[in-house]
């Protein structure tokens, strides 16, 4: 985990070193003319600890000049500082890569000090970052998100005081849930919502927490879609040459995360939709399009890889939809196929089970039962590939599942 503090907020480092029980990277301000950092002391245990219930995390605590002059295009995103003034001039992206810059695992997690880790955290983010680097291409680059919450209303965090949220905390008048069930319990109540959902909900939509809630334990889905570009998770990352970082031109609070997604989309990271999001889009869109088959039709082309040669069936007889200019044309075809005539009235579809994986993950099928109304269920075979995508104007390429072809055995 990397982290960076002002000196009002290192208070927090104790508690979260204890529920997270693992490496731990702690960037603070060294002011001039003040006397050393005061780090606090790391002796707390109990309830909301890992399992070894003591704050002995490996921590390396690093405290820094902030940097002589800003990078030149510097951009700062400011709000009001507790206590009054401003936080402006805080080096908040410079700090975090500082930290980036001494991880020596395979892996971080970079997230700002006010969130407190679960106790559970760090066990789940090792399992599916373990099974991922088996069972995944290691070219196709991955950012897992981690959702995040906060208490409801404002409480101390609006107050004049800086040692406001210190003080209730202490008092008992504040807590912060320790495990996932916990979390569900204090969202149930209405006690935590997600995170800055009241003046930028964009920032953390994509996620779809609801969805995630309804996961089973360990399990993770692919995020199927970024609707904003205000779109700002924390994600775990694997440390390499090539992981972008964060721009150091901004400083002060809002919008810094913002960039890093940004330019992780651009550099090619999974945040796009996985194989069976992208046939439940299709399908979805194909039985809300009974009455105009082609607007259903339009999603499959959307996704179809657009392949070369005069025909619409490949060696195999599978049909090829890129293959067809218009969703029309797709429409006259499949009409023209009794096989594939389900597709064009569709009013129930279901997967059966997940896509089967090949060539290194490059590859997939995904089998899914369809059927009109009044008839039987068939079964259609959906068959996609990893494809890179050249940016534009110089942009970087992004991967992208596409379906090749298609193709259903039999007749209704």
């Amino acid at each position: 985990m990397v982290t960076q503090a002002s000196a009002e907020r290192l208070w927090m480092i104790p508690h979260i070193c204890a529920r997270w029980g693992g490496r731990m990277i702690v960037v603070t301000l060294r002011q001039p003319g003040e006397p050393p950092v005061a780090w606090p002391a790391m002796d707390v245990g109990g309830v909301g600890t890992t399992a070894n219930a003591s704050s002995r995390c490996a921590l390396l605590r690093l405290s820094v000049d902030a940097p002589a002059a800003a990078p030149e295009g510097a951009a700062t995103m400011s709000k009001p500082a507790v206590g009054g003034g401003s936080a402006s001039g805080y080096p908040i992206n410079w700090m975090r890569n500082v930290g980036i810059r001494c991880v020596a695992t395979s892996h971080y997690f970079v997230v700002d000090v006010d969130f407190w880790p679960s106790v559970e955290l760090l066990g789940a983010l090792r399992e599916q970052l373990h099974s991922r680097a088996a069972d995944e291409v290691p070219a196709l680059a991955t950012a897992l998100v981690v959702p995040n919450f906060q208490r409801s209303g404002h409480g101390c965090r609006t107050a004049e005081s800086a040692s406001a949220c210190r003080e209730a905390f202490g008092r008992g008048e504040i807590e912060m849930p320790s495990s996932f069930a916990a979390l569900r319990g204090c969202l149930d109540a209405g006690d935590c919502v997600v995170f800055d959902g009241e003046y930028n909900p964009q920032g953390q939509a994509s996620t779809d927490v609801k969805a995630w809630l309804r996961l089973g334990a360990g399990a993770t889905r692919r995020v199927p879609c970024i609707t904003s570009e205000r779109y700002e998770p924390f994600v775990a990352l694997q440390r390499t040459e090539a992981t972008p970082t964060f721009d150091e031109r901004f400083s002060g609070y809002g919008k810094n995360k913002v960039q890093l997604v940004v330019h992780l989309r651009r550099a090619g990271y999974a945040f796009e939709m996985g194989p069976a999001d992208v046939v439940s889009y299709i399908m979805k869109s194909m039985k809300a399009a009974q009455e105009v088959p082609e607007q259903g039709l339009k999603a499959l082309m959307a996704f179809a890889a657009k392949l070369g040669g005069d025909k619409a069936e490949d060696h195999v007889g599978q049909v090829q939809p890129g293959y067809f200019s218009e969703p029309s044309a797709l429409a006259d075809y499949l009409a023209a196929n009794p096989r594939y005539q389900t597709l064009l009235k569709l009013s129930e579809w279901k997967p059966m089970g997940p896509p089967d994986l090949s060539n290194l993950s490059r590859s997939a099928v995904q089998k899914v039962l369809v059927r009109r109304e009044g008839s039987n269920w068939e079964d259609l075979f959906v068959n996609m590939q990893l494809a890179e995508i050249k940016g534009d104007q110089g942009e970087l390429s992004t991967r992208r599942w596409l379906i090749t072809t298609i193709y259903k055995q039999g007749t209704p």
